[in-house]
């Protein structure tokens, strides 16, 4: 889970600033405009990044790391998150759908949150994701047979996933926080508001959070403007990292359009819900591999040849054993073994 602390990180902050909440002033105006905003129940929003920058240095950077870097530059601009949330009036429930857009794929990914239990429902028909992870590809087909079913966790549960031991409350309240910042900080044009977020301004206001990444990033700023006539709001990302030598730049724009209805959220059937425990027992549970999916377990490594050596065999052996029956590992091992035989010829 760490890879993902600083997506984890980013999107922590934006949910503080966009689940906030007349003056005279600008800083109360756009006080008061979060608080409206932020008692609206429902919702749409959209995350994309808008470009990535990777500068590794001209002094020790080959063409093939710079090819390497441009490639991915190209596959993450345009990355989107969107979705939609709304929440029961009467009873706190919460039903939120996503849909990831990347690499060409249209990822969608829908839970409930249970306010009275504090558990979280999350869709269990797992397998669009599998081609993105190794370890879930192989339990393709369980996943299928989970159709209509929902992960059951507890918020304790999904806390420890994203490295939190506890719902840490921010030190104050967004409209204490607010009267803290510096009043010639807001700006006006028109309807809109205007507020810059720093990194350190962010920090103080989740200073009792943990694990949230934010110190690894060397910069953080977000603008922040609020519609007051249209009540919507736009948040410009822009974040700078260094790691192993190359320096990391992402934009990224988030757009939020609150709304107040009456709709009530109906949390999933008992029947429908499938605990957590079980649900991971049940999908790093042996599979049996058959004759085509053998094939091309084969041919990657075949494909693959040139990248292979003794470290990495051992891992790629170890990886299939506990999918694959005693003949179709001995082909897996016989197929590697030809590998490094041909490397030391």
């Amino acid at each position: 889970m760490r890879k993902y602390g600083f997506i984890v990180g980013l999107l922590l902050v934006l949910s503080v600033i966009s689940g906030c909440g007349g003056g005279t002033n600008l800083q109360e105006e756009y006080q008061a405009e979060l608080q409206k905003q932020a008692k609206m129940n429902s919702g749409t929003f959209e995350l994309v990044i808008d470009s990535v920058s990777i500068d590794a240095g001209d002094k020790d950077s080959s063409v093939e790391d710079k090819m390497m870097f441009d490639v991915i530059e190209k596959q993450l601009r345009g990355v989107s998150l969107a979705g939609s949330y709304q929440v029961d009036k009467k009873t706190m429930n919460q039903y939120v759908k996503l849909q990831l857009d990347a690499l060409g794929q249209k990822l969608p990914l829908d839970f409930y949150s249970n306010h009275q239990a504090k558990e979280l429902y999350i869709n269990a028909a797992l397998q669009q994701f599998a081609q993105f992870n190794s370890d879930l590809s192989a339990h393709t087909q369980k996943m299928e047979n989970s159709e209509g079913k929902y992960i059951s966790m507890t918020q304790k549960e999904a806390l420890k996933a994203i490295g939190q031991k506890d719902l840490a409350a921010p030190k104050t309240t967004i409209s204490d926080f607010i009267k803290t910042l510096e009043k010639d900080s807001f700006k006006k044009d028109g309807d809109k508001l205007t507020h810059r977020f720093t990194k350190e301004e962010i920090q103080n206001y989740l200073s009792k959070q943990k694990n949230t990444d934010l110190e690894k990033l060397e910069s953080l700023s977000i603008d922040l403007t609020l519609d007051t006539k249209e009540h919507t709001k736009q948040g410009k990302i822009t974040a700078k990292s260094s790691n192993d030598g190359a320096s990391y730049t992402v934009k990224m724009t988030m757009n939020q359009k609150p709304k107040n209805n009456n709709k009530s959220v109906q949390l999933p059937k008992k029947e429908a819900l499938i605990p957590i425990e079980e649900f991971l027992k049940e999908i790093t549970s042996p599979t049996q591999v058959d004759d085509e999916a053998m094939a091309r377990v084969l041919k990657n490594i075949e494909d693959e040849k040139d990248v292979i050596d003794a470290e990495s065999a051992e891992k790629i052996k170890e990886t299939y054993r506990q999918y694959l029956n005693d003949e179709q590992y001995q082909q897996v091992v016989q197929a590697l073994d030809k590998v490094l035989a041909e490397k030391k010829e």
